[in-house]
């Protein structure tokens, strides 16, 4: 219970001070890091904490919360802070990109190194969200209710696998984070905090999505995983773990 906030988490505390924090994007869950971590856990001992962020998973649903990205930090940093995590390495796709990058401004956590997976720095990365923040939301409403329908009646895990997270996240929830989103993305604060920051970082992007971000930082490492969409977490995991692993390694983050 996070700021009088039901959150439902997965956290698997150890004795390393370094802890995983996985963020997960719009049309998701916190499952959607599944893989990652259950190889995470057969490799190594790190402690690691996932959570479906507010309105979305099983967390709850609160009508009185904003659903903008400032406000889903702030509940992220409280529930760090909560659990006494400090030293962190973030692992961010898509909105929870744009968490991991608010993150970044954090003075109070230790951030050993940043994985942002195709989380929007600007508005030509925003994808759905830009369809759903030019609609009302009367005209959302069943436009929502034909993409849950289309992915839930998919053939391939990655898209059932959102409907399925579409399933636990009420239309409300959906309209007003995509407008966080959009708006968010038109002021260039984001792209300019993760351009700036210090802190080691690696974009993730799928070669067959359409994210048009590309910081010109040569102290950003880049990664493009072959026939990955946005959500080459759910279509290419083995690709997208060797990825954050390798650069890990690189960056002598782990033994």
């Amino acid at each position: 219970n996070i700021n009088d906030i039901k959150l439902s988490i997965d956290h698997n505390p150890d004795t390393s001070d370094t802890y995983f924090i996985f963020i997960h994007g719009l049309q998701s869950r916190k499952e959607i890091f599944s893989h990652i971590i259950k190889k995470l856990n057969e490799k190594y001992s790190i402690p690691y904490l996932t959570l479906d962020l507010v309105g979305f998973g099983n967390s709850e649903k609160k009508n009185s919360f904003s659903y903008d990205l400032f406000d889903q930090v702030q509940i992220v940093e409280s529930l760090m802070d909560y659990l006494k995590i400090k030293k962190v390495i973030i692992v961010g796709h898509s909105f929870g990109g744009m968490i991991g990058t608010q993150l970044l401004e954090n003075r109070n956590l230790d951030i050993s190194a940043f994985i942002n997976i195709e989380g929007n720095l600007s508005l030509d990365d925003c994808g759905e969200s830009i369809n759903v923040a030019r609609m009302n939301f009367l005209d959302f409403l069943p436009y929502y209710s034909s993409l849950k329908s289309r992915l839930l009646n998919s053939n391939t895990f990655a898209e059932t696998f959102r409907g399925g997270a579409l399933n636990l996240i009420p239309p409300e929830v959906f309209f007003k984070t995509s407008q966080s989103i959009v708006n968010w993305s038109k002021n260039n604060k984001l792209n300019e905090i993760f351009e700036n920051s210090t802190i080691p970082r690696l974009l993730i992007r799928g070669d067959k999505s359409n994210y048009k971000s590309n910081p010109k930082n040569t102290t950003i490492a880049h990664v493009c995983i072959e026939d990955g969409t946005h959500f080459m977490i759910l279509e290419k995991p083995s690709q997208t773990y060797d990825a954050i692993f390798d650069y890990l390694f690189e960056k002598k983050l782990l033994g």
